[in-house]
């Protein structure tokens, strides 16, 4: 699939997303400074206006079949500009969605490390640049394996449904001590004991005027040190492909076209820091987002499973007498991003309506 896509096209969208990410690096964002919530929630907006435009170049791309051969349907037909939109949307409102489970896991990380607030935006910032790059890497290999296989697509439909049922059934409490990019992290590298501001590594010996601590381990003077603020971004970065473990399959269940699927992503991702800065206080007031994002994924997995054609399940007979088999399951776009998005609004709306209840005084606990 890849290949048929015009070069030019991945280009344009790669240097796009670099000119985006050097101005929120040197122009936005100050080092050593926090992001205040109004300053966020602009940026959110700006991020958000971005990933809506950017629907308008796939609505060109696509309406004057500037992709070729790939531009086809999730159920095999042409694609139009407005199929193409609708494509994109949903997956681009999917994968913001599901971000927010991200953004409760950087604030149980960030507590757990104590990263000051100026830090933390730079630690997301490179949490980001990594994440796009597995993300890459994920869609381009469930692209391969959807295009050599298309009954793959009942396995990622099968993920979907057993992380629905986690989401739905258990209740998850977050540890970061015990990620295993951390164990593995501290295993392999000399950790110093103390923050060096905003910095990844240090020198051992040469900046102990901010680190005292010792690693237990015999180190020469001026060997480098990871710090603690490195170890968070690693947590970051293995929490980010965790999670890509359900967002791509999903994405695949509501688009089947690279490009699309790695643009709605990118502008997804984009809008990640800004949103944690944003609504970082308020995340745990979102409790039942998490169930309609449950149903959200349980509709996506069934009609996955239900979407390849298979051979072996008889459907009857043809009028010339030939048997015929499952040709599959095909929902329109349109009505696949009206059932995530009217999910997610009963999910948000319930949230705010209902209050948390009040706890009981000590004497009736």
């Amino acid at each position: 699939m890849l290949p048929s896509v015009p070069v030019m096209l991945w280009a344009g969208l790669i240097l796009l997303v670099i000119v985006i990410l050097l101005i929120d690096l040197f122009v936005v964002s100050k080092r050593n400074q926090a992001v205040p919530p109004k300053k966020a929630l602009v940026m959110t907006g700006v991020f958000a206006a971005l990933g809506l435009l950017f629907s308008l170049v796939i609505y060109e791309v696509y309406q004057h079949g500037l992709m070729g051969d790939a531009a086809t349907t999730f159920a095999g037909k042409p694609m139009t500009g407005a199929a193409a939109v609708g494509e994109y949307l949903s997956v681009w409102v999917l994968e913001y969605s599901m971000s927010v489970d991200n953004l409760f896991v950087f604030t149980l990380v960030f507590a757990h490390f104590k990263v000051p607030a100026q830090h933390q935006h730079r630690v997301l910032f490179w949490g980001i640049m990594g994440a796009l790059v597995f993300r890459a890497l994920m869609i381009g290999t469930a692209s391969s394996l959807v295009a050599a296989f298309q009954p793959v697509l009942i396995v990622f439909g099968l993920i979907l449904l057993y992380t629905a049922y986690k989401m739905l059934t258990q209740d998850e409490h977050y540890d970061p001590s015990k990620s295993l990019a951390l164990r593995a992290a501290r295993l392999f590298l000399p950790v110093t004991d103390n923050l060096h501001g905003d910095r990844f590594f240090a020198r051992h010996g040469l900046d102990d005027v901010w680190d005292k601590g010792h690693t237990g381990k015999p180190l020469k003077v001026g060997a480098l040190m990871a710090t603690p603020l490195f170890l968070v971004l690693c947590v970051v970065e293995a929490t980010d492909i965790v999670f890509a473990v359900d967002s791509v399959p999903a994405a695949f269940g509501q688009s089947r076209t690279t490009f699309i699927i790695f643009a709605a992503n990118v502008f997804a991702i984009l809008g990640l820091r800004s949103l944690y800065f944003a609504i970082a206080s308020l995340i745990s007031a979102f409790r039942y987002l998490k169930i309609a994002l449950a149903v959200v994924l349980i509709f996506i997995g069934i009609k996955m499973v239900l979407t390849p054609p298979l051979k072996f399940i008889p459907t009857g007979t043809d009028a010339a007498g030939n048997h015929t088999h499952w040709q599959g399951l095909h929902i329109e776009t349109a009505w696949s991003l009206g059932v995530i998005g009217t999910c997610l609004l009963v999910g948000i709306g319930a949230s705010l309506l209902r209050k948390e209840p009040e706890s009981a005084p000590p004497a009736a606990q």
